[in-house]
């Protein structure tokens, strides 16, 4: 499900934040929780994807948080267990599902054709 800002305003004032805190103007932020396994997998701990204008990554060290902290508050409702991509031209957060890249969608299987069958 969906997670829409209900403003124009609120959109807006959200595109200036993220790019205040980037430095840069933003596409989209993908954010995914992590679980630390040294101390049994309780504690989370969040990476961030910023992407800029031109579809590269923008780095944002020291810079996290506060992208975190402002996506948080802003859709509370989230389901922020699970991965999620804020659309920066739409004010759009939906759950994120990273896709395989094309180039090993089938490599699986060529792999196992090649090595699973000898030739007599």
């Amino acid at each position: 499900m969906a997670a829409v800002l209900d403003t124009a305003e609120g959109h807006v004032g959200l595109a200036w934040d993220l790019r205040e805190i980037a430095g840069q103007p933003l596409t989209q932020v993908i954010i995914w929780p992590q679980y630390d396994e040294r101390d049994g997998g309780h504690r989370r701990l969040w990476t961030v994807l910023a992407i800029g204008l031109d579809g590269r990554e923008v780095p944002l060290p020291g810079r996290m948080i506060p992208v975190i902290n402002l996506l948080r508050r802003t859709f509370p409702l989230a389901e922020w267990g699970r991965a999620q991509r804020y659309r920066v031209r739409t004010g759009v957060l939906t759950r994120y599902t990273p896709r395989q890249p094309e180039c090993l969608r089938n490599a699986g299987g060529a792999v196992a054709q090649q090595h699973g069958r000898r030739s007599s």
